[in-house]
């Protein structure tokens, strides 16, 4: 969705609500500033498809009983991820809740998949 967004639509309307100006007022304050934002989201959108991707696939070909280093990759991969973008939002005051949900949701997901996962991959002992 954010990559589809900042290839076609750019801004979401909590963007402009927190900027306070439309598109057309971007595009009059600079002819590139529209294009970059738009590049920057979709890069993060694209960014975010190849996390959960590489997320995924390594799910399938390494979930063993004991390897610790996988969860542990899956929790930094998450602070690594979802770290910055809370980080960065807050931080400007940014902080529209539906803006913010699809990061929500993530980490709650993740969250519920590292709890689930805890006892199975930092086992020491296999049964």
């Amino acid at each position: 969705m954010i990559t589809a967004y900042g290839m076609s639509t750019v801004f979401v309307s909590q963007d402009l609500a927190f900027m306070g100006r439309g598109p057309g007022e971007l595009r009059q304050l600079g002819p590139m500033l529209v294009p970059f934002i738009a590049h920057d989201r979709t890069g993060f959108g694209t960014a975010l498809i190849i996390q959960g991707t590489t997320l995924f696939l390594t799910a399938l070909g390494g979930i063993r009983p004991g390897t610790r280093w996988l969860w542990w990759t899956f929790l930094m991969s998450g602070v690594l991820s979802f770290g910055p973008a809370l980080w960065t939002h807050f931080s400007i005051g940014y902080t529209d809740f539906i803006h913010l949900l699809p990061v929500y949701v993530g980490v709650l997901l993740l969250a519920a998949a590292l709890a689930c996962l805890y006892p199975f991959l930092l086992r020491t002992t296999v049964r």
